[in-house]
């Protein structure tokens, strides 16, 4: 079987797994409490705490991992409470400042209140547009200059208190966790309005925030509290709506898949946050609570207080294709099967389609009773076939591929040659739709039919 080129088609949402995978101070680790969470492409960063911690940093998709503490590499703190990564630069929020790398982790530079930060306990850190947003235990710090010095921004300047727990930005809106609600700043920091529980939030203990558009998620001590109108109101989500536990410890989102670390476990929701799904150690998490969550289109990775960090990764979904038989002499009855494989050890959730190409030489047809073909095996009746494009048969499924199993389907019907000879390359190609995938690069096989004339 060939592989081809990618058919490449950016998800929608984030992947939804419930198993996963730990790794601990075995593996790397500086200690199991993993506090903040980070990815960018293969590399995978934890934040730890206590005597040893740091950060950690794999660069194998989370095989193996480096610790770097503040004893060997120039980090502020032991406790790394917040991580951003960007142009190569890793910003390290901890206890002890705000610690800088531009050479992978191996060295840090770090900044304190003598560089203007509001103070030492740095609790998050974001950078959009150059701006770096530093989320202190005395306000939200802002540098125009990478860092290198601050100006803080206080209650005095409409903060709803001068602990912060977060922030982040999105379209030129700033958002802030902060021990007395959410704070939102339109003018880059220099004023704010914060929103409290009068205006739905669970708590005013905001222990981080995520924007997603104009979707902003607070988690809160008393629930996860989402606002669909850019922060101007909160609608609250708690156990009731399937949360592990009320008090939310971090939130992150991938359109409209939403991950929520509590006290319980990890929560998610494929819904927008109307309903979740609850994660424990039963699914393989590395214990309770779950302190961080980050997650990419790809994989989640939550943070554990005394577990290490867990992770998943999508589906990786590759087609197989039979095209028999492979010799022709005349004409002939013809049968193509194709088997979807899944590669990661991930179950599949959501839809994606199959396409496989027409010839004019080739009439195949569909029958959704089958359940073999040509001697294979074949799950026709989960299927849906389309006949109406003019270069492809497509079919379609929401049917959930078991981990590292597999999903078919079979076309019967001939092969007419007429009065020639040649070569003809039947291919299939995996179309994602809802489905995530961890891998987008074997999504193509074909096989090649002989064909002469009588």
């Amino acid at each position: 079987m060939d592989s081809k080129t990618t058919y490449a088609k950016a998800p929608v949402n984030g992947p939804a797994c419930n198993t996963y995978t730990s790794r601990t101070v075995a593996n790397g680790l500086g200690t199991d409490l993993v506090i903040s969470t980070y990815a960018v492409g293969n590399t995978i960063y934890a934040g730890t705490g206590g005597s040893l911690g740091g950060i950690a940093i794999s660069t194998d998709g989370g095989g193996t991992f480096a610790s770097r503490n503040y004893m060997n590499s120039g980090l502020g703190g032991s406790f790394v409470l917040g991580i951003y990564v960007t142009d190569n630069t890793i910003f390290a929020a901890t206890d002890g400042g705000l610690s800088i790398s531009t050479d992978g982790g191996l060295s840090f530079s770090n900044k304190t209140t003598e560089n203007g930060l509001g103070d030492g306990y740095i609790s998050g850190v974001y950078v959009a547009d150059s701006v770096v947003y530093a989320a202190t235990g005395g306000g939200l710090s802002i540098s125009m200059d990478g860092g290198n010095s601050f100006v803080n921004k206080t209650i005095a300047d409409g903060l709803g208190n001068n602990f912060l727990l977060g922030v982040t930005s999105i379209d030129g809106m700033l958002y802030v966790a902060t021990t007395g609600g959410v704070s939102i700043s339109a003018d880059g920091g220099n004023t704010f309005f914060t929103k409290t529980t009068t205006d739905g939030l669970g708590s005013n203990v905001v222990n981080k925030v995520h924007a997603v558009g104009n979707t902003i998620y607070a988690a809160t001590y008393g629930g996860l509290s989402i606002s669909t109108d850019g922060g101007n109101s909160f609608v609250n989500k708690t156990t009731v709506n399937g949360l592990g536990n009320d008090r939310v410890n971090s939130v992150s989102a991938i359109g409209n898949t939403v991950y929520a670390a509590t006290e319980g476990g990890l929560s998610i929701s494929t819904d927008g946050g109307n309903s979740f799904t609850n994660y424990t150690t039963l699914n393989g998490l590395g214990a309770l609570p779950v302190a961080s969550v980050y997650a990419t289109d790809k994989a989640i990775y939550a943070g554990t207080r005394s577990g290490g960090i867990s992770f998943c990764l999508g589906s990786d979904l590759t087609p197989l294709l039979y095209a028999r038989p492979a010799l022709v002499y005349g004409g002939s009855i013809f049968s193509v099967v194709v088997d979807v494989v899944e590669l990661n050890s991930v179950a599949t959730s959501g839809s994606f389609s199959v396409r496989v190409t027409k010839d004019q030489k080739i009439d195949l047809t569909f029958d959704p009773s089958l359940t073999q073909v040509n001697g294979r095996s074949v799950q026709n009746n989960v299927w849906n076939f389309s006949n109406s494009n003019p270069n492809y048969y497509i079919l379609t499924t929401s049917q959930s591929v078991a981990a590292g199993d597999r999903l078919s389907f079979g076309l019967t019907g001939n092969l007419s040659p007429g009065a020639s000879t040649g070569v003809i390359t039947v291919s299939s190609t995996v179309l994602p739709a809802t489905v995530v995938e961890a891998k987008l690069t074997n999504n193509i096989d074909a096989d090649k039919v002989e064909y002469f004339q009588q």
